[in-house]
């Protein structure tokens, strides 16, 4: 399990928790990344961040950048779909940035 807080709890307003071994805390709000390996071997990469903060403007995808040789690389974003006026544009992004930065799969 990875976590990474959101503008609604950002990290720095969380009391600390004693979570299982099995889970993982983004705890910066730089976009930093977490390799593990399957219990078939495979090796993966999550990448993400968390909200020291209850805002956010800028775009964070642009920090997102793969590194290393894992089979798979999953990239967590927790923003704003550049242009969506529904709510406060929260580390907005824009679709067209995601898939240019040729990750396997965006958890958004």
């Amino acid at each position: 399990m990875f976590i990474s807080y959101g503008n609604h709890d950002p990290f720095t307003e969380r009391r600390y928790v004693d979570w299982p071994e099995n889970v993982t805390v983004f705890t910066d709000e730089e976009v930093t990344s977490k390799s593990f390996t399957t219990k078939t071997g495979q090796k993966v990469n999550i990448y993400g961040f968390s909200y020291m903060t209850k805002e956010i403007f800028t775009d964070k995808s642009e920090e997102y950048i793969k590194v290393g040789d894992a089979e798979f690389h999953i990239a967590t974003l927790h923003g704003n779909v550049d242009g969506q006026t529904d709510h406060d544009s929260y580390a907005p992004f824009s679709v067209t940035n995601l898939k240019e930065k040729d990750f396997d799969y965006w958890a958004l």
